[in-house]
């Protein structure tokens, strides 16, 4: 993390833009124009963070025309990560903290948020919370074991479902256990795996493992489907049966 010069930030932010530099900072009250500031920085971040990168060196692009390229440049060596400039005022923030996992040793690019315990981005106006990758509520990172069942059935963001159970105490078998019965099961010569068929709630669900990430996923398939084959066709749309191998 590059630390922020703030002295010369607010002298670039005058000199440059001819405008009032503002640091946000939560514990700070601001006008009503801050808040608005406040929800575009937040929106800042959460790009760079899908850009899987902890710089922001492009923000000048996303807010007005009078922030140019050497503006923006400048601004960003002095360790300034975000700015929303409004009428007279400039609002700024330092570079956020990101904290990484790496997917791969010899790819330092190969990369995704994570913390299993707290905030993977940190900021002066938002913390925001990622498990492998995936933007999550916080409560699923601090608060894991207050997940009831009814709050895994609610959720309707499939990636985020798969988080809460697994951090569920038990996991993916306890909660399939719980929510349906097994009409069918085998184990995939192919891939190396056992698969489950589950019938859950009306409807059925293969419980299966991706080959490339280790992920277990409970998959939706028809109720006309009775066995893992048959489920594996469905999802293939029929590639499945002429597969010899899983990339």
């Amino acid at each position: 993390m590059t630390t922020m010069d703030q002295a010369l930030a607010e002298q670039i932010i005058s000199d440059r833009l001819k405008v009032f530099p503002i640091r946000l900072q939560r514990s700070v009250p601001t006008p009503q124009d801050g808040i608005v500031a406040r929800r575009e920085l937040t929106a800042q971040i959460r790009n760079a963070a899908s850009r899987r990168w902890g710089l922001i060196p492009e923000f000048a692009s996303n807010v007005q025309s009078c922030v140019d390229h050497d503006t923006a440049q400048q601004l960003v060596a002095a360790g300034v990560g975000g700015l929303v400039v409004m009428d007279l005022r400039a609002y700024y923030i330092p570079q956020p903290v990101f904290r990484w996992e790496y997917l791969s040793f010899n790819r330092p690019d190969s990369r995704q948020l994570h913390c299993d315990d707290g905030p993977a981005v940190i900021s002066d106006v938002v913390d925001l919370y990622y498990i492998h990758g995936v933007e999550v509520p916080k409560e699923i990172v601090l608060h894991a074991h207050l997940i009831e069942l009814e709050h895994i059935e609610k959720e309707r963001n499939q990636e985020v479902k798969r988080i809460m159970i697994e951090r569920w105490p038990g996991g993916w078998e306890k909660y399939l256990a719980a929510c349906g019965n097994v009409i069918d099961q085998r184990f995939n010569e192919r891939d190396q795996q056992h698969e489950r068929l589950y019938e859950h709630h009306a409807e059925l669900r293969l419980s299966v493992r991706d080959p490339s990430t280790g992920r277990r996923y409970a998959l939706g398939v028809p109720r006309t489907v009775r066995t893992c084959e048959e489920a594996q066709r469905w999802l293939s749309h029929g590639l499945d049966a002429r597969a010899i191998h899983r990339s």
